[in-house]
């Protein structure tokens, strides 16, 4: 009888499928669940799985995707909280399909201008982040979509939203399924964030937000962020997932300046405590001149 590793590269060199060498897996490097490789964004995005990201309409999470975005595009950490894995500058494509183009190239500006990146850094994210409108249906158009996934390389594909790519009804369960495991495939080669809405309860605690949609959406689901509003200007997210979480709830502060200082809009996003949201909303509220605003 021949040793088991060298059975299963003759099982491999004869083409089997299923049936392929692993060699060490149990007993040479030691993987802990806790190791950076699982994440891409370290509590917010898993690596090479679909996460999701659920909260209300107009409560920040497109906001919140794209300083997520410029952060990976960047090779920063996101927020100055979330540990960015890559270790250097990474691709991004940003398929927006809930707002018009322009306004999604204004968001990613006034999120640069939030970090005061310079003309470099900026010039930096340019080259790495790619906003798309370009109609994308899932499960339909997966192959061509994976095409171009194979050609661009990105390390991270941000769906803005769910209900402009899924193909069929979100609260079927056969529909749900179709789509989220043509999400699985795709996520061979990249990882991918998908916003989507809760329901009409997305004012509560965030843990108690339910994703709009068939309970499928959530069960292929490997992460998952629910987002509310708790105040102007401050959303409170939960994280949830099968991977061991550091940080399970933070609160997103968002502000929008208006023709900011340096000639346009300016959003600073930050995680937050609940005492400096605390402050942050007192000073908010006393500033004269300034618009402040969830968007």
């Amino acid at each position: 009888m021949k040793p088991p590793r060298e059975e299963a590269i003759e099982v491999a060199q004869r083409g089997m499928r299923w049936r392929s060498p692993v060699a060490n897996y149990l007993t040479g490097e030691t993987i802990k669940t806790t190791d950076p490789r699982f994440w891409l964004v370290r509590d917010a995005v898993a690596r090479g799985v679909t996460s999701m990201w659920a909260g209300p309409p107009n409560g920040g999470k497109s906001w919140g995707a794209m300083s997520l975005a410029v952060a990976v595009a960047a090779g920063l950490p996101w927020l100055d909280t979330f540990e960015n894995t890559l270790g250097r500058p990474g691709r991004v494509l940003y398929v927006a399909l809930e707002d018009a183009i322009d306004h999604t190239f204004a968001r990613a500006q006034a999120v640069v201008r939030g970090l005061g990146f310079n003309r470099k850094q900026a010039q930096l994210v340019e080259v790495n982040l790619q906003p798309t409108r370009d109609p994308l249906r899932l499960p339909d158009d997966e192959r061509a979509f994976a095409e171009s996934l194979a050609d661009m390389k990105p390390d991270l594909v941000v769906i803005d939203t769910l209900a402009k790519v899924m193909v069929g009804d979100e609260n079927s369960t056969k529909d749900a399924g179709a789509f989220c495991d043509s999400l699985g495939r795709l996520c061979a080669t990249t990882s991918i964030l998908v916003l989507h809405h809760t329901g009409k309860d997305g004012f509560g605690k965030p843990g108690d937000a339910k994703v709009r949609g068939s309970s499928a959406l959530v069960g292929h689901m490997r992460h998952l962020m629910r987002s509310t509003v708790v105040r102007a200007g401050v959303s409170a997210v939960a994280v949830t997932g099968n991977l061991p979480i550091g940080r399970d709830r933070f609160e997103l502060g968002f502000e929008l300046v208006e023709g900011g200082e340096i000639g346009g809009d300016v959003a600073r996003l930050t995680a937050l405590t609940a005492a400096a949201a605390d402050q942050r909303a007192a000073r908010a509220s006393a500033r004269a001149g300034a618009d402040v605003a969830l968007v």
